[in-house]
């Protein structure tokens, strides 16, 4: 009660929420700025007392539009990020700093973990490393469901892997993600390695030095 701001923003639906209900209380008077960090709408985000939506692009303006808010009240923005994640970066001198490969024919992969179950991150790196045991070639099928109208063919690799494995503070999923992880002397009968890396504040520089980046969507 002692801090009384002028604007809050919310980056979270249940954040909203609570700010909508507050103001509809007038317990607060600020004006409410919501920034939608996913790529689908969830009903949860669209407070009757949100002054202002920031939205990824046009398209979800729409959608945001359809659930009856006034356009003048929504943004298309994109969603705000550290500006360092937009400033190029020499890969060679990442590589290094980072004790990665720099063998230009290993693809590196960089798999956001934290906030995933560990199911799904071993799924993932199952499909990534195939049968460590006899198969040459890794076909890897989409592992989320794919509009029928889609044609997605599989993923073949035979070239050496990198896999970098981002857990942050989840202790529970780098311990499930260590048993499942085959000898180094398996992984490196077909050019894998697996890196598990705990909390990170570079995380530019890890998407940086990566060739694809697997997460979960939205905020």
């Amino acid at each position: 009660e002692d801090f009384r701001s002028d604007v809050v923003v919310s980056t979270h639906p249940f954040c909203a929420s609570i700010v909508s209900i507050l103001k509809k209380q007038k317990k607060i008077s600020a004006k409410s700025v919501t920034i939608i960090t996913d790529y689908n709408v969830h009903p949860l985000w669209i407070q009757p007392y949100t002054d202002l939506y920031i939205v990824a692009n046009h398209l979800i303006k729409q959608e945001v539009i359809a659930k009856g808010v006034p356009s003048d009240k929504i943004k298309d923005t994109g969603i705000p990020i550290e500006p360092v994640f937009s400033i190029g970066k020499d890969r060679s001198f990442l590589k290094k700093k980072l004790s990665l490969s720099e063998d230009q024919d290993t693809i590196t992969i960089l798999i956001l973990g934290n906030g995933i179950d560990s199911k799904t991150i071993i799924k993932v790196l199952s499909q990534l490393c195939g049968d460590v045991t006899d198969k040459p070639v890794w076909t890897i099928p989409p592992i989320w469901a794919i509009p029928t109208s889609w044609t997605t063919p599989s993923l073949e690799i035979n070239r050496p892997l990198q896999l970098i494995v981002v857990v942050g503070n989840n202790k529970r999923l780098q311990e499930d993600i260590s048993r499942f992880i085959p000898s180094q002397e398996r992984l490196a009968s077909r050019r894998i390695s697996i890196e598990i890396v705990g909390y990170i504040n570079n995380m530019d520089e890890y998407i940086s030095v990566s060739d694809i980046a697997i997460s979960k969507p939205g905020g």
